[in-house]
């Protein structure tokens, strides 16, 4: 088979996972290991560094509409990813030392424990009859509009959710599955959210969580342009295929939404709006840049990764692809600097890969601007956790080893 019919047999079927991830919160990997590892005999590791990208590409292009239409949750994300940085980190720090036979089966457990999860019923978890009191304290409870409008809930077990987005981003950055498995579980089943919520929440999570160790696969040599590629571009055309709530919640405007989350948001909890000083910093606003800065970062990464792809075909589409035996990306694709200086010479896998940093790169610079609009929003707790996430993000992209 050559590259050229891989590439696009690849991302016909990185499509289908894509719109899958977006509408389960999943991220996608499910999908996208066991398809090029049985399907295109593609080595485990070069599927998991591939997958990684795509669960990246999933919940940035999926969450850029989630957070703008009020679904998503963004302190409830932040909160959690605190432990799924960390977990992410410490999971691709020991895979290196896991053999790949192990790999493979802790995938069919995780596989099929997350078929056995879709079977149970969802319940859509409204107001509980004891807040809890960790939820009150970090202010989790909030809005999410419906048909009938703006519809309030209350977060449960705080700290069980925590631990659980602990193991999510271990099994993350082992299997390259978003551990989307893991955090719809923690969110839906322990935190008692309602499922949209629940869903586009860990949507909201799992690029960051694949971010933290995304770095360190790209060390490693595991993300290679001429598999991740197609993958990235194939599951973007998917999670822009989702649609994001019922249609008779859809047809209502996103400014609508904000505006009677934040009623209701004030409401709940018996405090004054923002005054006109502070509506440039409020949630609503927040949520709108967040979304067109994932919105912009991942149509600039595709643009990237797509002039490289087509570039990297050109010269190599003919080949034959043989990706049965791991041997890495070539040394200069795995830092950013070589990636650079590969550019600059003109290699078509480094625009390709320069692509796909900017892909990594992207939900990374969300928590950075969340963590600017906390600091404005004078939250220090969240400034907090917030710095807590960021500085596991920069240590995993930029000094981490596996």
């Amino acid at each position: 088979m050559s590259i050229l019919t891989l590439t696009l047999l690849v991302a016909t079927g990185a499509v289908g996972a894509g719109l899958l991830g977006a509408l389960t919160g999943l991220g996608g990997g499910l999908i996208i290991v066991p398809m090029l590892t049985l399907v295109f005999h593609v080595d485990i590791r070069y599927a998991i560094g591939a997958s990684l990208v795509s669960v990246i590409a999933t919940s940035s292009g999926a969450a850029a509409s989630y957070v703008r239409e009020g679904f998503t949750n963004v302190r409830l994300g932040m909160l959690l990813e605190t432990g799924t940085t960390i977990g992410a980190l410490i999971g691709a720090s020991i895979a290196g030392f896991i053999p790949t036979h192990w790999l493979a089966a802790l995938f069919g457990v995780v596989l099929l424990f997350s078929a056995y999860q879709s079977t149970r019923p969802r319940a859509e978890h409204v107001l509980a009859d004891h807040p809890d009191k960790w939820a009150r304290t970090l202010r989790l409870d909030s809005t999410y509009p419906t048909a009938a409008g703006m519809q309030t809930y209350s977060v449960q077990g705080v700290p069980s959710g925590l631990g659980l987005s602990f193991m999510a981003g271990v099994l993350s950055a082992l299997l390259g599955i978003g551990g989307g498995v893991i955090k719809v579980i923690a969110m839906d089943h322990v935190m008692k959210l309602p499922f949209k919520v629940s869903a586009t929440t860990s949507n909201f999570m799992i690029g960051v969580t694949a971010a933290a160790s995304a770095g360190i696969y790209l060390h490693a040599g595991y993300i290679d342009p001429a598999i991740a590629f197609p993958v990235m571009l194939g599951v973007l055309a998917g999670a822009g295929q989702h649609p994001v709530a019922a249609p008779s919640v859809h047809r209502r405007s996103p400014r609508a939404c904000h505006r009677d989350a934040l009623q209701g948001h004030y409401e709940n909890r018996m405090i004054a709006p923002p005054t006109p000083r502070d509506s440039r910093v409020d949630d609503a606003r927040i949520e709108q840049v967040i979304g067109r800065l994932l919105q912009v970062g991942v149509l600039l990464a595709a643009t990237v990764t797509l002039v490289g792809g087509v570039l990297y075909l050109q010269r190599h589409g003919a080949a034959v692809a043989d990706y049965r035996v791991f041997r890495g990306a070539a040394t200069s694709l795995r830092s950013l600097t070589g990636i650079v200086q590969a550019v600059m010479a003109g290699q078509p896998a480094a625009v390709v890969q320069l692509g796909l940093v900017l892909l990594i790169l992207t939900p990374i610079a969300r928590v950075a601007l969340t963590l600017g609009a906390f600091v404005l929003q004078r939250d220090r707790l969240y400034v907090v956790l917030t710095s807590i996430v960021m500085a596991v993000l920069v240590y995993g992209l930029f000094w981490a080893r596996g």
